[in-house]
């Protein structure tokens, strides 16, 4: 959906068939929301199985593709805070935190502190 790339045509071509069917019969309203609906029942899980810690308004960090350009990552980005304010009944956008997949996963290798950096059973 958000990658305008050539190798994904066919795909966002066959998905926008099955997005059309979904806003005629009234499931859902822009193409987008079917996006902020998963991040809502995923946000959800998450606080029902408190990883917000019980926090009112925890703070969140997403990561994005480093090829994806400005509208992808924007329609991404608003999709998730919709979820968030939705499941959490904020009243004002939580804190996000945006970084790109490679980052993210440099940052995740340096704090494996007393273990070799590297991929290990079970991550990812």
């Amino acid at each position: 959906m958000l990658d305008d790339t050539d190798a994904t045509l066919d795909v966002r071509n066959d998905l926008e068939k099955q997005l059309d069917g979904l806003k005629r019969d009234g499931y859902i309203h822009g193409k987008d929301d079917v996006m902020s609906d998963y991040f809502t029942e995923w946000f959800t899980f998450a606080k029902d199985q408190s990883f917000d810690m019980g926090m009112a308004c925890p703070e969140f960090v997403i990561s994005v593709p480093s090829d994806w350009g400005v509208t992808s990552c924007h329609r991404y980005y608003t999709a998730i805070v919709k979820a968030i304010v939705n499941v959490w009944n904020l009243q004002a956008p939580p804190s996000i935190i945006t970084v790109s997949e490679p980052e993210a996963a440099a940052s995740y290798c340096l704090s494996l502190k007393g273990t070799e950096v590297g991929v290990r059973q079970n991550t990812f």
